[in-house]
């Protein structure tokens, strides 16, 4: 993929880098949304029941509500759904077909949020069942390569959780066997600045990745435009 046709994923809406106060809360995913940047936030069920936008554990409030996000979407990117928790993807999923926005969103990590492997596949499989896009993960921890190239999953989640491991030859061969190729800014696990993340990104933009996720979605459309 070309660098003009790169898609960035503002990591729970922010723009500028972490901002606990701000990230997750649907003011914040508005703007990135309008901004033009896709979208990757967390969802969860509170107490009640309720869709909030929140990593951790969290009760409802207007600012974090995720049924006014996935009903009424910014702008016109795809954006990543991150369900943290396995009860609140069929309250998501309800609201999308409610409001036909299903097209604009992907799910991801049910890997991370259920009990092993077989309950996420099962999980995933139902997802699809109803006409949502889901993301397989792909990390040093999830050394599963052969089984997504042979498989029938559409988009890969791909992450870097303790060092760089990520090279063409792993690239190529998802987008050779169709896949869409999400990349995991490696900041989201290690501080780093956007100066030292201007040679990762721009490799795996060489290397033909779809889009990449990251806390500094800004920094990041500067980069590929002067490119």
């Amino acid at each position: 993929m070309s660098p003009a046709s790169l898609r960035v994923l503002a990591h729970r809406g922010l723009l500028d880098g972490p901002d606990r106060a701000r990230e997750n809360r649907l003011d914040t995913l508005r703007a990135a949304g309008s901004a033009g940047f896709g979208l990757e936030f967390d969802v969860r069920l509170d107490a009640d029941g309720r869709l909030v936008l929140s990593h951790d554990p969290a009760d409802w409030s207007a600012d974090h509500d995720a049924e006014a996000l996935l009903a009424d979407p910014p702008g016109t990117a795809l954006h990543a759904l991150n369900v943290k928790d396995p009860v609140a993807v069929v309250p998501a999923l309800d609201v999308l077909e409610r409001a036909g926005t299903a097209h604009r969103f992907f799910l991801f990590d049910f890997e991370l949020a259920c009990e092993d492997a077989d309950e996420a596949a099962a999980l995933a499989s139902a997802a699809r069942a109803r006409g949502a896009a889901v993301a397989r993960r792909l990390s040093d921890r999830e050394p599963v390569l052969d089984e997504l190239v042979a498989g029938a999953v559409d988009h890969v989640w791909l992450d870097e959780l303790d060092d760089p491991w990520v090279d063409a030859g792993v690239v190529a061969r998802l987008i050779s066997a169709g896949k869409t190729v999400w990349y995991v800014s490696p900041e989201l696990h290690r501080p780093q600045s956007p100066a030292d993340l201007r040679r990762r990104w721009s490799a795996v933009c060489d290397w033909g990745i779809s889009g990449i996720c990251t806390d500094h979605p800004m920094a990041l459309s500067a980069q590929k435009e002067s490119r």
